[in-house]
């Protein structure tokens, strides 16, 4: 079983099982491992709604879901046929994945923190029951 580290000021702290059968969970009762989650949704939150905020703004400008024609600013690149558009096409895209990564990346980041403060929040619930049914 691998240790928990722990860093902090004074060094890392290690938190090492006594027996392979040890709970590796560090937390003594329901009410700390409740706080516990109930720390990670706010910290998730507080990621989660600038974010969002931002993605909103994105979304209401255009920028987030305009078609992949637009991505490209080269007026005559879907003009140009054979090699000659292989090689352009490749040029304007790195500048593309730049533009439109960016905002696709803030979605997913968000998404992704949305997804966690959810699970986190079962979490907290199923301790906090469980608490109560002691």
């Amino acid at each position: 079983m691998a240790p928990l580290l722990r860093k902090t000021w004074r060094g890392p702290q290690y938190f090492v099982a006594s027996s392979a059968r040890a709970d590796p969970d560090i937390f003594s009762d329901r009410a700390f491992r409740a706080q516990r989650y109930q720390r990670s949704i706010t910290a998730q939150s507080a990621l989660f709604v600038p974010l969002l905020v931002v993605t909103f703004i994105l979304w209401t400008n255009g920028t987030l879901f305009s078609s992949p024609s637009q991505w490209y600013l080269n007026p005559g690149l879907w003009q140009i046929q054979g090699l000659d558009f292989i090689r352009a096409f490749s040029f304007e895209t790195a500048f593309v994945v730049v533009r439109v990564g960016g905002p696709l990346l803030l979605l997913a980041v968000g998404l992704y923190g949305a997804a966690t403060a959810v699970y986190q929040s079962i979490l907290y619930r199923k301790e906090i029951t469980a608490q109560g049914q002691l």
